[in-house]
């Protein structure tokens, strides 16, 4: 294991997805001159999700991608029919990470099951189809709610190391030395140099 590769604490940018337009639709058919409104409903915005991963040990998966955007809500159709959902986007962590917000820098959650799952941002909400507007009043609403933005927002995710033996000592009593005997270890030594 390499110094670089071990990262206990970094700053991550997540957006979710926009929810999908809703439809603005009349039913048209051969027979049928007059239909009634049939748009369907836009689908939601992805979710961006925060994993537990027993065999994970760092985030240094963090170090060099910072950035995490989900997938947006498809549009409704004719026919009633629904937008797919946006794709969700899940964030694998090491058991024991901590999310913590960036500015007042309180703890959010803590992940600490393999398999556990958190929505840290939710993705928006599909916008309805014209059909969910009609009324005795207005038999052929010619509108559609659009869909509602995702959202953004920075966190901090940060790895509780918790260690089961402790060296203590004064500065050059070899504790380093020590650990680089009796463990595959390899820390760095502080080199001497003698001066006249």
């Amino acid at each position: 294991m390499t110094e670089g590769n071990f990262v206990d604490y970094v700053k991550v940018f997540l957006t979710s997805g926009n929810g999908g337009k809703g439809s603005v639709h009349l039913h048209r058919e051969k027979y049928i001159t007059k239909g009634g409104p049939d748009g369907g409903d836009g689908g939601r915005g992805g979710h961006v999700i925060l994993r537990g991963n027993q065999n994970l040990w760092t985030l240094v998966t963090f170090k060099y991608k910072k950035h995490f955007k989900a997938g947006h809500g498809g549009h409704g159709s004719k026919s009633r029919s629904s937008g797919a959902d946006g794709e969700d986007i899940y964030l694998d962590v090491p058991l024991g990470t901590i999310l913590r917000d960036t500015e007042s820098n309180e703890i959010i959650l803590e992940i600490t099951e393999h398999g556990e799952e958190k929505i840290i941002v939710e993705g928006g909400m599909g916008g309805r189809g014209n059909w969910h507007f009609k009324s005795p009043t207005n038999q052929t609403p010619r509108y559609a709610q659009p869909g509602v933005e995702g959202q953004e927002n920075a966190f901090i995710l940060e790895l509780k190391v918790l260690a089961d033996v402790g060296l203590v000592g004064f500065p050059n009593a070899g504790k380093s030395t020590l650990l680089s005997v009796i463990t595959s270890a390899k820390p760095k030594l502080p080199t001497m140099s003698l001066q006249p």
